[in-house]
């Protein structure tokens, strides 16, 4: 017999409560008397967790409302809620039981269950700790004094196409196979493709008087899009093939196939810059940027976006043609990052003077949310937006705290936010040791590239091998934005951690940055710089 509540429980005629001869069953609350349907003496409200049967249905404290639990299954015990048990892959590792913080399969600290940590050089996969095997190292330049950093890397089939700047004269540029035109002292992009042994398949060459590479993406037949900006009312040159610049100065995008032949390429403007790209499931292409006055993508002119200053999103297929483009007043939306989905949903981010604001488009361009995250003392930098298994990433920092959601989040920060609604996930505070610069999604989770301080860097798990001076990092979270594996990779003197990408399969990492002597990682020497800052990929297996 089921249990009742004791106001219910003298009176409760089971014949009439399920609908016995001459009784409607219908809703509870309906009947002549309005509450004919219900038990005597029983008055219908939410099921609460309180030793009473609130919904008049026969049980005590079943579902009750406000029992709930992140990753878990909740039950309600003598009149309290309490966590029954944890989603396979999730595990109540600090107490309290309103969550299953860890996810026992990446989580660092948490491998395979509760306080069962990872080494400080192994990543947790599958719930078992495994070793990060060392790859290789390259340098891209040899001569000194090269300003020229590797600027933005993706994963291909077999290896990564990267791109980057360089500042140098004939000689410099000579010394990784590319003969200039003209000679004199410029900015120049290099975009080159390396194997997964590290051998240069290609590289070929953007000409500007002042180019600056921004972002790359590329596409499952390992087709590449870089973007980037011009100065000058000059034409963007890629290795002979021109794109007419139509503005003084405006962003572009340079469209190549795997062998590094030219595809196709154009400008947005009027006067602007791309500053971002992705590529969608669908082999679409969305690019981001900024620009002045009437918005154009290669000449096409867009009347109904103009702005004195705004933003873009623009959305292409493969093959360059304009599915939509659409424009934003730069106080209304300052998109400087954006990431695509499995559905087509993309996702812009970018701050303020004082805020951060992430919008989300539907595949059709039209709105579906939009989040602000407020940071009073100024000084905002936005660093990159990524979207994994219904989860998207922010990074960024700020003079201050930042308010997300509920919490005030100290500067450098990553956010995890709801991919459906932009509601707050989680996030982790004041990554000061190791500041991220770039961001990525993969199949599930995020990884995160950047420079790090002087101090030491554990990333909560010990201590790192420290090549010297200020290095590049890389770490890997899962979607919940646990720590799965950090590295870091640099030379004994000053370095940058710029790119990273993952391979298809998630095996093999690489990252980009520059550095200006012996490269180094897990703590043995790799390769030597003839020079100062010279770029330089490096591949880590695990």
């Amino acid at each position: 017999m089921p249990l009742v509540s004791s106001s219910c429980a003298l009176t409760l005629d089971f014949a009439k409560f399920t609908g016995g001869e001459g009784v409607d069953a219908g809703p509870r609350d309906a009947g002549d008397g309005g509450d004919a349907a219900l038990p005597d003496g029983c008055t219908l409200a939410p099921e609460t967790c309180n030793g009473a049967d609130d919904d008049c249905d026969g049980t005590i404290d079943e579902e009750p409302t406000e029992c709930s639990v992140t990753h878990g299954v909740v039950e309600c015990i003598a009149g309290a809620c309490g966590l029954s048990m944890c989603d396979s892959g999730f595990a109540d590792c600090d107490g309290d039981s309103s969550t299953c913080e860890a996810e026992t399969r990446v989580d660092h600290g948490n491998c395979g269950g509760c306080t069962t940590p990872c080494g400080p050089v192994q990543s947790c996969n599958g719930g078992t700790c495994t070793n990060i095997l060392e790859g290789w190292a390259i340098y891209l330049t040899g001569m000194s004094a090269v300003d020229y950093r590797a600027e933005a890397l993706a994963a291909v089939t077999d290896g990564v196409i990267g791109a980057g700047q360089i500042f140098g004269s004939t000689n410099r540029l000579e010394s990784i196979g590319l003969t200039p035109d003209p000679p004199s002292p410029q900015f120049w992009g290099p975009v080159y493709r390396l194997s997964s042994t590290g051998s240069i398949a290609w590289v070929k060459l953007i000409r500007n008087p002042s180019v600056g590479i921004e972002a790359i993406a590329t596409d499952v037949t390992d087709n590449a899009y870089v973007v980037g900006v011009s100065s000058d009312a000059e034409d963007v040159i890629y290795d002979g093939s021109v794109l007419r610049n139509r503005t003084d100065g405006a962003g572009f995008i340079v469209a190549v196939d795997s062998a590094g032949s030219f595809r196709w390429g154009h400008h947005y403007g009027l006067v602007g810059r791309a500053l971002d790209v992705a590529v969608g499931m669908d082999q679409d292409i969305w690019v981001v940027g900024q620009y002045q006055g009437e918005l154009r993508v290669d000449g096409n002119a867009f009347p109904s976006e103009t702005h004195p200053r705004g933003n873009f999103v623009v959305r292409q297929r493969s093959n360059a043609a304009i599915v939509f483009a659409v424009g934003f007043a730069e106080d209304d939306l300052p998109a400087q990052f954006v990431a695509v989905d499995a559905a087509g949903n993309s996702y812009l981010y970018g701050h303020s003077p004082d805020d951060f604001r992430v919008r989300s488009l539907g595949p059709d361009g039209a709105v579906r949310w939009n989040a602000v995250f407020a940071c009073p003392g100024g000084f905002t930098g936005s660093k990159g937006i990524a979207v994994s298994n219904g989860v998207v990433m922010i990074a960024g920092s700020c003079s201050g705290d930042v308010s997300i959601g509920s919490d005030l989040v100290a500067p450098p920060f990553v956010a995890g936010l709801d991919a459906g609604t932009g509601n707050p996930l989680w996030n982790r505070a004041n990554q000061s040791a190791t500041p991220t610069e770039r961001i990525a999604g993969l199949a599930d989770g995020f990884l995160r590239v950047g420079t790090t301080g002087i101090d030491p860097v554990s990333f909560g798990f010990g201590d790192l091998p420290r090549p010297g001076g200020r290095d590049a990092f890389v770490e890997v979270l899962g979607i919940s934005g646990a720590h799965r594996y950090g590295y870091l990779v640099g030379s004994n003197g000053s370095d940058q951690g710029t790119s990273a990408a993952m391979s298809r399969d998630e095996s093999t990492l690489y990252v980009g940055g520059s550095a200006s002597a012996t490269m180094m990682f897990g703590g043995m020497s790799h390769i030597n710089s003839t020079g100062g800052g010279d770029a330089f990929v490096a591949q880590l297996t695990r």
